[in-house]
C-alpha cells in the first residue's frame, strides 16, 4: 500500500471520527448526565476542530449551531449561547479572510513597478 493511499485512509478516518464526535456531542445535549461537558465541546474550539477535520464548511457549522439554539434542549445556553457562538465563529473567519486579502494587496504593491517609463 503506497503512502499516498495511507494518508488518504488515515483522513477518511479522520473525518469520520470527527462526524462521529460532533454527532454525539449533538445527542448527547438531551442527556442531563452529559449535558455540560457537550455544552464545554461547543464552547471551546471542540467543535470548530471536529468541523474543519470533517470537512464541514464554516457555514454550514454556523447552520448547525443556529438549529442548536431554536431545536436543542431547554438549557440556560440555549438560544444566546449558541447565537453567540455562531456570531463568533464567522467574525474569526471573516478576520482570518480580511487578513489574507490585506496581505494580496500588499504582496501586489511589492510586484509593481515604482515608476513606469
Amino acid at each position: 500500500m503506497s503512502s499516498k493511499t495511507t494518508g488518504h485512509a488515515a483522513n477518511s478516518h479522520a473525518r469520520s471520527l470527527a462526524e462521529a464526535v460532533i454527532l454525539q456531542a449533538i445527542e448527547d445535549l438531551w442527556n442531563p448526565v452529559c449535558k455540560r461537558g457537550c455544552q464545554r465541546f461547543f464552547e471551546g474550539d471542540g467543535f470548530e476542530l471536529c468541523s474543519e477535520i470533517a470537512g464541514i464548511s464554516y457555514i454550514k457549522q454556523l447552520a448547525m449551531l443556529r438549529m442548536l439554539a431554536y431545536a436543542g434542549p431547554k438549557t440556560s445556553l440555549r438560544c444566546w449561547y449558541f447565537e453567540y457562538r455562531a456570531t463568533e465563529i464567522l467574525a474569526r473567519k471573516r478576520h482570518a479572510l480580511n487578513a489574507a486579502a490585506e496581505a494580496v494587496k500588499k504582496e501586489e504593491m511589492l510586484e509593481r513597478p515604482m515608476w513606469s517609463g
